[in-house]
């Protein structure tokens, strides 16, 4: 079964891989005290981190100092420890047709489950309509805790360059949750992993 992490901008901040790196790294050291985060790295022997951001293009070329806004045919690639464990993801930019539902999605779905309970204030969903893209870090309920936790920190740092949300409908966290904001996402996160990831 397919599930993912999909972070929901505001701004039109569109950040590089670089970027995305640097945060990514300040993300996971946060963790560095989570019991949950640590249970799921030490059962793949993980003690240290050398996450490293890749976009790579359709012939499987690495596109240097890219931008997180690449093509369709593209992807970008999140690694621990060189390729020990990766996860990929991918940018979701809105065709003309699909604005219109994307609109109504974010602003009768994601909106409506905000209002009934996520820690969400202020966020900008008329913005993000407008934007009218998206990323989704994707997996499988087969891949393993650690490689869906990276999705998770991945997300989080993603989301709070672009002053975004995360959110999920298909497993990919928590449903009650959801949509999450990326301050309070990790507080949450490792533990509910380490309980529901199989």
């Amino acid at each position: 079964m397919s599930i993912h992490l999909e972070v929901i901008p505001s701004s039109q901040r569109i950040p590089t891989a670089e970027e995305l790196l640097a945060r990514t790294q300040i993300t996971l050291a946060a963790l560095a005290n989570n019991s949950a985060a640590l249970r799921i790295w030490s059962v793949e022997k993980f003690s240290t981190f050398n996450p490293q951001i890749r976009v790579i293009d359709e012939s499987g070329c690495e596109i240097r100092s890219a931008r997180l806004d690449f093509n369709e045919n593209s992807c970008g690639w999140v690694s621990l420890n060189g390729d020990t464990l990766v996860l990929g993801f991918r940018f979701d930019r809105k065709t003309e047709t699909d604005a219109i539902e994307w609109r109504e999605y974010l602003m009768q779905d994601v909106a409506t489950r905000a209002a009934v309970g996520a820690e969400i204030d202020g966020f900008g969903y008329e913005n993000a309509a407008q934007l009218g893209y998206s990323w989704a870090m994707r997996g499988s309920l087969g891949r393993s805790k650690a490689t869906w936790l990276l999705a998770g920190v991945t997300a989080t740092a993603l989301a709070e360059l672009t002053d975004g949300i995360l959110w999920s409908d298909d497993g990919g966290a928590d449903w009650r949750r959801m949509p999450a904001n990326p301050r309070t996402f990790l507080e949450w996160f490792p533990d509910w992993v380490d309980a529901n990831f199989s």
